[in-house]
């Protein structure tokens, strides 16, 4: 479903252009201990953050109006 709450790990709440120096990612990828576990890690917070506190910070992105309404 598209309001789960693993999908607000993977996306921005505004369209957004990501500029990244291949150099400097490579050096902090080198420098943290274990970069696959990210995404896993971001779910797994977002899955056990109370509903009050997911809702506060992030409701604001899923009740968005629509242009027109």
């Amino acid at each position: 479903m598209a309001q789960d709450r693993e999908n607000f790990t993977n996306r921005a709440p505004y369209p957004i252009l990501h500029l990244l120096r291949e150099a400097e990612l490579t050096r902090v990828i080198d420098q943290y201990p274990d970069t696959d576990s990210i995404p896993q890690r971001n779910i797994d917070l977002l899955n056990n953050m109370p509903a009050d506190e997911f809702e506060q910070r992030f409701c604001p992105f899923i009740h968005t109006k629509k242009p027109g309404n």
